[in-house]
């Protein structure tokens, strides 16, 4: 189910984007993202826990599409889908356990964009947003830990700039912070490196 939700999420950009191609904007490049938690698991035969933090980091490649509605000369109100896909090798705190790990990451976020990225028309070489949105994240760790299958979802806050680069073209660098609602109650945060197309 998950999968189709996000399958008809890039489709409808696409579509849209037919229509409306001077509206929508491509970003692709790559995210650093961050999980974390305070996990607190109870020992066998006992009434005792063991608590302990844990702490992951992936690398994803990165697609996000976004529409912008502009609002004035050098501002938009934007909604984007950002997709996050990453693979790599895993290991724990002491590297005793090590693995592969398979993970992808979906938001919904609005925006408010000043300055490069905002409108087809402006001439500002920088420019920042500010927004908020959803994200559910996943994670399928190749280790022999309790900890093998993640799943994350809240709410987030998302900031960043743009660079110009060229007469069209930038850079475009952001952060993420998302508050995990599930029964671990995951925090990540996430670095976006991304070229606007």
């Amino acid at each position: 189910m998950k999968i189709k939700l996000i399958v008809l999420s890039v489709m409808f950009f696409l579509l849209y984007s037919d229509t409306y191609s001077q509206k929508i904007k491509h970003s692709v490049g790559g995210t650093v993202i961050v999980l974390g938690a305070h996990v607190k698991t109870p020992l066998r035969g006992t009434v005792f826990y063991r608590e302990y933090s844990f702490i992951m980091e992936e690398v994803a490649l990165t697609y996000f599409p976004r529409i912008n509605f502009e609002t004035g000369n050098n501002t938009a109100f934007s909604i984007g889908i950002p997709v996050a896909v990453g693979a790599g090798i895993a290991s724990d705190a002491n590297n005793d356990n090590s693995g592969v790990y398979f993970s992808y990451d979906v938001s919904a976020i609005a925006d408010y964009n000043i300055g490069k990225g905002a409108t087809e028309t402006t001439e500002k070489r920088f420019g920042y947003f500010l927004g908020a949105g959803f994200s559910y994240g996943y994670v399928n760790l190749a280790l022999t830990t309790d900890l093998n299958k993640i799943s994350s979802y809240g709410p987030l806050i998302h900031a960043g700039a743009r660079f110009g680069i060229g007469s069209s073209h930038g850079i475009t660098t952001g952060l993420y912070y998302k508050f995990g609602l599930e029964s671990m109650k995951f925090t990540t945060v996430g670095i976006q490196v991304l070229a606007d197309l």
